[in-house]
């Protein structure tokens, strides 16, 4: 199995809090390890080909086969270890110390500014999409929640319309274009059906989304409308500004 996957299933084995926690945490592993088995076998040699060209593409065919198989049986190694787990911390009546809120934003600028709740919130859901990708070559900059489960989260280097899956938690990109591959953002007002703000993205040429192969159709840009204006103004301004700077 590849090194990320191993580094993404070990932070998932944290030693739980309660019986009930450390239940649910094995079985949820079990879930993923077949999605992830599955979409491997799609992701694994597009993710080559990128990096080696034909001999990438056919080592990622090789690793996506055999997650097939490895993946779901790790993922029933950790159900067990995650048992164990649970028994004793229900019999020793440990308890892991937790932060009572999420990380405070800290931007390129590196300047600490006021604790803001959802700016935070926003924050932890950018560092979960694609199990944390993102966040090791991107600086946040603001989020605007489309749905409870559907958010958009602006970088320094693109923008991401995450997708959190209802049956794991996880969150995963289902559009991350870069600015380069953008035409400049507008600020749009729908009133069809009530006043609702957002923006339109337009894209130089038609992208697919994630897991092309399996249909989604090439797109030239979205209209993304958010709950409040004042959610869709600050996604804007910075995406905007991010823009404007990657020019």
């Amino acid at each position: 199995m590849d090194e990320e996957y191993q580094r993404k299933r070990l932070q998932a084995r944290q030693q739980p809090t309660n019986f009930g926690e450390g239940m649910f945490r094995g079985v949820r592993g079990v879930g993923q390890g077949v999605i992830d088995g599955v979409t491997g076998v799609i992701s694994k040699p597009v993710e080559g080909a990128k990096k080696g060209g034909v001999s990438g593409f056919l080592k990622g065919t090789g690793k996506g086969l055999i997650g097939v198989v490895t993946r779901p049986v790790s993922g029933v190694v950790d159900l067990a270890t995650s048992m164990a787990d649970s028994v004793k911390t229900v019999v020793t009546n440990a308890e892991e110390i937790r932060p009572i809120r999420p990380p405070r934003v800290i931007t390129n600028d590196k300047i600490v500014r006021p604790f803001v709740y959802a700016e935070a919130i926003g924050y932890k859901i950018f560092k979960e999409i694609n199990k944390g990708d993102f966040a090791e070559t991107d600086c946040y900059l603001a989020d605007g929640s489309i749905n409870k489960h559907l958010v958009i989260v602006v970088t320094d280097k693109r923008v991401i319309e995450a997708r959190q899956h209802e049956l794991t938690g996880n969150w995963n990109a289902d559009w991350s274009p870069a600015y380069s591959e953008m035409n400049k953002p507008e600020w749009f007002i729908d009133e069809t059906n009530g006043v609702k703000y957002g923006v339109k993205i337009s894209l130089k040429e038609a992208k697919r989304g994630t897991f092309s192969l399996l249909g989604r159709p090439k797109t030239k840009g979205k209209l993304i409308l958010f709950q409040t204006e004042e959610i869709a103004k600050r996604v804007f301004d910075r995406m905007l500004s991010a823009w404007e700077n990657s020019a």
